[in-house]
């Protein structure tokens, strides 16, 4: 979903197609081990970019038919708790994907979405700006009495 956003984000007057994601799993370890694992399987950094493993960040460099090119920079955040909120408050991104959602504490689900949409910025003269963004889930069926069960029932009333 990260790669179609990329994709569809419109071209700015270079013909750079640029998008920021943060992909945020609960601990560092599970991130390592699981996450970032299952990305690069899809998108080996060999083919598809650069991986600097220091900031963990994944950039994605891949010219597509069209004469355009994507330049997609992929941040992988662990985010266990509401202390680890101010690690966000300051990302400016074009979408988020949460990988084990109901890992992850409620208090982060919610101010998360509120970094969307902010990247690429808006340029008044050329037009230029973040034309798709959002935030999408996944996870594992949460225990019954959880929180984030009682969230979804509501989502479903």
């Amino acid at each position: 979903m990260l790669f179609r956003s990329a994709t569809e984000q419109q071209p700015d007057e270079r013909g750079i197609r640029k998008t920021r994601f943060a992909i945020i799993r609960n601990t560092i370890d599970q991130l390592k081990t699981t996450t970032m694992k299952t990305v690069f399987e899809w998108l080996p950094p060999e083919t598809w970019g650069e991986l600097r493993v220091v900031d963990r960040t994944f950039i994605i460099r891949q010219s597509l038919g069209d004469g355009t090119r994507i330049e997609s920079e992929w941040l992988f955040l662990s985010l266990d708790n509401p202390s680890d909120i101010r690690k966000a408050l300051s990302l400016e991104l074009t979408g988020v994907w949460l990988n084990e959602a109901r890992e992850i504490h409620p208090d982060i689900i919610q101010v998360i979405p509120t970094r969307t949409g902010r990247f690429p910025k808006k340029n008044r003269m050329t037009g230029y700006e973040c034309t798709r963004s959002g935030m999408i889930m996944d996870t594992n069926f949460p225990e019954e009495d959880s929180w984030f069960a009682k969230q979804i029932g509501r989502a479903h009333v």
